[in-house]
């Protein structure tokens, strides 16, 4: 059925998947993936002028042009994700590689259905559609597999399903190494479950914690609870978001009196206090150093009553600061032998 030119075209691009499948070079591959883009568009208009002339029905013969453009341009697609190319600086060379292919795939699906309306000659036996289909079908399976398990995870809210994804690569758009944690996350936080997250997984925990605005999630870190601190007040002084969640403007000390390690709370008095220029978040934790110190703008010049608003230790701190002898580089004496 098939023109040896057409078999001859086929074979090339077979060989440059096969080359795309075993570049290790962005370098390289991006020049290679346009290469391929280009040329499997070239074949499909010659493969259209074997397929237009098949004796069967109109819609038949577009149907068939319309397969074979799916099959070889997902192909491309799945190849390159399959191979070690990779997604480029933030994504940039998948994102830009499939807009290209997206591009030549309509262009090239409106050609070749010109040229199969236009054709009125039908020479060829054949009835390839059923094959076409099966093998269209295998491939888009294939290549949108994970993103077909994300979203049903997603749509059901279903943790378990997560871990259905297949992880092959680090640094690729299909089978990435991680997309089952990051599943998990957004079903933790769509539904506002730290106990979703995978055990040990403090930045899942952190996520539900800022984006359901939750300090005191932030509790259930194992480890470091600053960003979990830090990104909550970041997000809760956001004027958007205190409006949306039906929070009051006002913010005062006692937000962090959720948090049960004195460190955390500490943390996270500084962290409003600085953000607010509010002094009163200082005095509220007792805190002198890297907090009442700076925003008090506490002198070391004798006068104790600038600590009057602490008390112990951190006032005996405060006293020990402004009462301690500054002395002055010139009158600071080498003794020499």
């Amino acid at each position: 059925m098939l023109r040896n030119v057409t078999k001859i075209l086929l074979g090339i691009y077979a060989i440059l998947l096969i080359i795309i499948l075993f570049t290790f070079s962005e370098g390289l591959g991006f020049p290679l993936l346009l290469i391929t883009g280009i040329f499997t568009l070239i074949t499909l208009i010659v493969l259209t002028n074997d397929l237009k002339k098949l004796k069967n029905s109109l819609k038949s013969r577009i149907f068939s042009v319309v397969l074979v453009n799916i099959i070889l341009y997902s192909l491309a697609m799945l190849f390159y994700g399959l191979g070690n190319i990779g997604v480029g600086d933030k994504g940039l060379l998948y994102a830009f590689t499939a807009i290209f292919y997206l591009v030549l795939f309509i262009l090239s699906l409106i050609i070749t259905i010109i040229l199969t309306v236009i054709n009125k000659e039908q020479t060829i036996q054949g009835k390839p559609n059923k094959i076409l289909l099966t093998i269209a079908i295998i491939v888009l399976a294939i290549l949108f597999y994970s993103a077909a398990i994300n979203a049903l995870a997603n749509i059901t809210n279903a943790s378990g399903i997560c871990s259905l994804n297949i992880e092959i690569k680090e640094n690729s758009f299909i089978f990435k190494k991680g997309m089952a944690r990051s599943c998990i996350m957004g079903i933790a936080v769509e539904t506002d479950q730290t106990s979703i997250c995978q055990e040990g997984d403090d930045r899942c925990i952190e996520s539900v914690a800022i984006n359901n605005l939750d300090l005191s999630k932030c509790n259930e870190i194992q480890g470091s609870a600053a960003n979990c601190i830090q990104g909550y007040e970041i997000r809760l002084l956001n004027t958007d978001e205190r409006m949306k969640q039906g929070i009051e403007p006002e913010i005062s000390p006692t937000v962090c009196d959720v948090l049960d390690k004195k460190e955390n709370k500490d943390i996270c008095l500084r962290a409003f206090a600085f953000d607010l220029n509010d002094v009163s978040f200082c005095i509220y934790g007792n805190l002198f150093e890297n907090c009442y110190d700076q925003l008090a703008n506490v002198e070391n010049n004798g006068d104790e009553s600038q600590c009057d608003a602490l008390k112990s230790p951190a006032k005996e701190h405060c006293i020990s600061y402004v009462n301690s002898i500054t002395l002055e580089p010139s009158s600071i004496s080498i003794q020499t032998p």
